[in-house]
């Protein structure tokens, strides 16, 4: 899930460590976040099945669950886009309905009661309004704790530490309710550890198997027709009145 309000127009400086490219804000800082997850993710043996979700007032599937690491690149390096930034008109901040639109996909393709799933938030956690449709945040997540699926939340804003914010202490309680962690990504430097812890915790493999029926059916319908054809031969061949019709 990647933030995409207003508020991540922020400043946030660049080193190298952590490849990105754009302006020097958080925006970009979560893009170049996002980036590098996956990179970490193609290198290690997972075979991951990951969608890409781009939010706002309003939360959006860029792509939905595929296992092609190249599609979500691409889908990534486009929203990093400077022209494509300034088209995103949705520039509020609703985590809580980003969150929901996760577990709606997870529940779609079938996949929120099976193993190793996990929703990885990628924000500047600037963002007050809990409720979404009625539900409160922890309504929402009912569905990832009972599905077992947990949120990381990686909040990036440049210098700011751990519990600066009021709401920090509300999203590491609800977030490790899930089975996640909550960072503050406040430089490069602690981002790439974030990813790492999530890289680490998320283990897990996707298995494809495909299966194939490989005996006939109906096979005594077939054994049916073999009889009676069987018999309409012996019959033909040894009986002249059945040769030709009446």
């Amino acid at each position: 899930l990647i933030d995409s309000s207003s508020s991540t127009d922020k400043k946030f400086e660049w080193s190298d460590k952590l490849k990105r490219s754009g302006r020097q804000t958080s925006f970009y800082t979560e893009i170049g976040a996002a980036e590098h997850f996956i990179r970490v993710r193609m290198r290690g043996n997972y075979n991951d099945s990951i969608a890409l979700i781009q939010f706002g007032d309003e939360s959006y599937v860029i792509v939905p669950f595929t296992n092609d690491y190249d599609t979500i690149l691409t889908s990534i390096s486009l929203i990093n886009d400077p022209e494509e930034r300034d088209k995103f008109t949705d520039r509020g901040t609703k985590i809580s309905q980003s969150i929901n639109q996760a577990v709606e996909l997870f529940r779609t393709f079938g996949f929120l009661d099976v193993a190793g799933n996990a929703i990885v938030l990628f924000s500047d956690g600037e963002d007050t309004d809990y409720l979404f449709e009625g539900k409160t945040l922890e309504q929402i997540l009912a569905n990832t704790v009972k599905g077992n699926v947990p949120l990381y939340f990686i909040r990036i804003q440049e210098g700011i530490s751990l519990s600066f914010f009021t709401t920090d202490a509300d999203w590491a309680k609800v977030v490790k309710k899930t089975g996640g962690e909550f960072f503050a990504g406040s430089d490069d430097e602690s981002i790439l550890r974030a990813i790492e812890v999530i890289n680490r915790k998320a283990v897990g493999e996707i298995e494809n198997r495909r299966y194939g029926v490989k005996e006939p059916r109906f096979a005594i319908f077939l054994l049916m027709a073999q009889g009676l054809w069987t018999a309409a031969l012996i019959i033909w061949l040894f009986s002249r009145k059945f040769r030709k019709f009446p």
